[in-house]
């Protein structure tokens, strides 16, 4: 592809790129004088003492030249609805819509246009509810009729009109639990973390008393109680996880407060007059400032979105932005797809897990952004209870830690790994009676057991989905965060990924897989809580919190004990975490890159001679020598374009000769927006792990000491 700025030489601005190759461009002087004056003296004769054409090296990588037509800007949503050109809109139906406008010019020249098209639509006797003007993403939520929107089509700042986002949402009946028979539930403490639920809003359940920070709603129209049920289910989960192990007598107490934003109907659609981006920042922002609110939870989904691979929408730009300007934690749903129905239900049985990564089981949006952290679904079990055991009509898909049948598949923005943990979401039974694959309510024990939001009628409830995977991670979050309350987001993450593993269950099922296939389903694995928060005398975490200007790299030093070096089966393990800034019209999504090597065996000098950038007349880098590298699992190319970095090598033979020291090398790499940042936050942890027994705790804090 030519550079950005053989572009700007000619007067055009880079719009959208993608990995095909096609890019937008974009002319503020209205026409291609320049690039026409190129193409022509191209085609004119060779100059005297030429071997080539004028221009042969730019205009010879140009296959084809076109201007988009209005069928180009009709959006994802419309075409799926079957309307593929500006001719199927009808006249006089009202349509609701998103109009997203090019990231050309300045914010100045955005709000301009947008006002220009605004103007316009009211001159239609249709109506914009909703501005939004961010960093790099304009989108105005209008109604208007077809033949208003038609004109539209063929203004040249406008990248699309496409139908508003589809919730993904699931309601759930209840589970049988008397209030006599419930557990003493204690208030969270005062100094507990605040968990934000961008949800259906929340009700005043029995067992959140003193534990709710505040309700509140964007906009504030949508009031905050939750008539749909599901903000009320997903807050549950957030701070109690699976009640489902609940005893009469227990004592039990929140491991977080609550704040409750609404932001869905009563009937659970998206409220059509304000943009996502523009409700999730001001939703987000407001949490943020008002409750100090440091973890979100977002179990919702655009059920309509189909973006290319490698490729996100609006909405999940906007969270990552958030993600970097706060230093918050937003937890998202991978989202939910019924894999099979009608005719071909059986298969949902039979055809398990390969299902999970076929096309249509893609992430649904904003699942996909790169700085979030996506959650996909584990089953709790098979789904059937004692009733089940001698009924052959009904049969389980999965057995406990298994994917669950429901669950989206990656990747994500750019191709980076998706999800990026699962979690326990419940699971999926074949039901022949009733020809469907069936979960929770139907089926309690194929639900995760949560809050109801009718808890007058009912205390608690079944449910099963993503939508509570995200909450269940988040709870485990909460407990990070309480321990360490001055963390960064990039912190907790990378100490979530350090602490996850797969299943022995889930690898089970997916083992005739490739690793990145796996990766797509289950991302980094399961966390666990305990292993993420504290070392044990066998096993000891190293981490760091710092910020790496661009195009630089750091060497931290990793002491490797006398027990770690000699024979037994020892497990060394390094996590990256980093918020880029990011812009969804780009083929590279991502504006920065980090990644890490570790090494041991040579001399730090040697390292830096290697790593530092060179100039042109330098020539190549001396290499580093195999045996010196700790080839990590999994490798560099696998790993090095993702936000959320993880790898391990396990030794069993004798390691002395290459000495107490190891090496970390953590890069920052300059890609798009090296113009733009100065430096790049990021949060790495180091794990060293030994057999039961190995006292390596107390040898590397006295050496740390010293």
């Amino acid at each position: 592809m030519l550079l950005e700025e053989d572009w700007q030489a000619l007067g055009l601005t880079l719009l959208s790129s993608d990995d095909d190759k096609n890019i937008v461009l974009f002319s503020s002087a209205g026409d291609l004088a320049a690039l026409i004056r190129r193409l022509e003296a191209y085609d004119g004769p060779i100059p005297a003492g030429q071997a080539s054409r004028r221009y042969e090296g730019f205009v010879s990588r140009i296959e084809d030249v076109g201007t988009l037509a209005p069928r180009d800007r009709i959006g994802i949503r419309f075409r799926e609805a079957g309307l593929t050109d500006a001719t199927d809109l009808r006249d006089d139906q009202v349509y609701t819509v998103d109009v997203e406008l090019w990231d050309f010019g300045g914010r100045a020249a955005r709000q301009r246009k947008a006002n220009e098209i605004e103007a316009f639509i009211n001159a239609q006797n249709g109506e914009v509810h909703d501005t939004y003007i961010g960093p790099s993403i304009t989108l105005l939520r209008a109604s208007a009729a077809g033949k208003a929107l038609r004109p539209l089509l063929s203004v040249p700042e406008i990248a699309y009109i496409d139908l508003p986002p589809l919730p993904d949402l699931e309601a759930v009946d209840l589970v049988r639990m008397e209030l006599p028979d419930a557990p003493a539930i204690l208030p969270a403490d005062p100094d507990a973390p605040v968990i934000g639920i961008l949800d259906s809003g929340l009700n005043e359940h029995p067992f959140l008393e003193g534990s709710i920070a505040g309700f509140t709603a964007f906009p504030t129209a949508l009031g905050t109680a939750d008539v749909w049920g599901h903000g009320t289910r997903v807050a549950g989960v957030a701070v109690f996880g699976d009640l489902r192990g609940l005893a009469p007598g227990q004592l039990v107490q929140p491991n977080a407060r609550l704040v409750s934003a609404k932001v869905v109907q009563d009937d659970g659609s998206f409220y059509e007059r304000r943009t996502l981006p523009s409700q999730m920042r001001e939703a987000i922002g407001r949490l943020h400032a008002d409750y100090g609110c440091r973890i979100f939870v977002l179990s919702l989904g655009d059920s309509r979105a189909r973006n290319e691979v490698g490729r996100v929408g609006p909405w999940a730009a906007t969270l990552d932005e958030l993600v970097r300007e706060l230093d918050i934690l937003i937890f998202v749903s991978a989202g939910n797809r019924m894999p099979r129905a009608g005719a071909a239900v059986e298969q949902g049985l039979t055809e398990y897990p390969s299902y999970l990564l076929e096309a249509a089981n893609r992430l649904f949006e904003p699942a996909g952004a790169a700085n979030i952290v996506t959650v996909g679904s584990l089953a709790n079990g098979s789904g059937l209870g004692t009733r089940h055991l001698h009924d052959a009509h009904v049969q389980s898909i999965t057995n406990a830690m298994e994917p669950s049948p429901f669950t989206r598949s990656g990747p994500g923005a750019a191709g980076i790994r998706k999800p990026d943990f699962i979690d326990v979401g419940g699971t999926l039974v074949f039901d022949a009676p009733s020809a469907r694959l069936q979960g929770a309510p139907m089926f309690a024990e194929a639900g995760v057991i949560t809050l109801n939001h009718d808890f007058l009628r009912q205390l608690l409830t079944s449910g099963h989905g993503t939508s509570y995977s995200a909450p269940m991670l988040a709870n485990k979050a909460a407990h990070l965060l309480r321990r360490f309350p001055w963390a960064s987001s990039n912190l907790i993450r990378a100490l979530l990924a350090g602490a996850a593993t797969f299943p022995d269950p889930a690898g089970q099922v997916l083992a005739a897989l490739s690793e990145d296939d796996k990766a797509r389903i289950c991302g980094n694995g399961q966390v666990d809580t305990l292993r993420a928060a504290y070392s044990d005398d066998h096993r000891v975490v190293l981490y760091s919190e710092a910020r790496l200007e661009i195009n630089q790299f750091a060497v931290y030093r990793v002491p490797i004990p006398p027990e770690f070096q000699g024979n037994g089966r020892r497990t060394i393990r390094v996590s990256l975490a980093f918020n880029p800034p990011v812009r969804r019209t780009r083929a590279e999504y991502i504006g920065t890159k980090m990644n890490f090597r570790l090494l041991r065996g040579c001399d730090v000098e040697d390292l830096s001679e290697h790593f530092r950038a060179r100039g042109a007349d330098e020539g190549d880098p001396p290499d580093i020598p195999n045996r010196f590298k700790c080839n990590l699992e999994p490798t560099p190319n696998r790993r090095d374009g993702n936000t959320l970095q993880t790898a391990a090598k396990t030794y069993q033979k004798d390691t002395t000769e290459y000495g107490d020291e190891y090496y970390l090398v953590v890069r920052c790499i300059g890609g798009w927006a090296e113009d733009q940042e100065v430096a790049q936050d990021f949060a790495v942890a180091i794990e060293l792990e030994h057999q039961p027994g190995i006292q390596l705790y107390a040898r590397l804090r006295q050496r740390i000491r010293v």
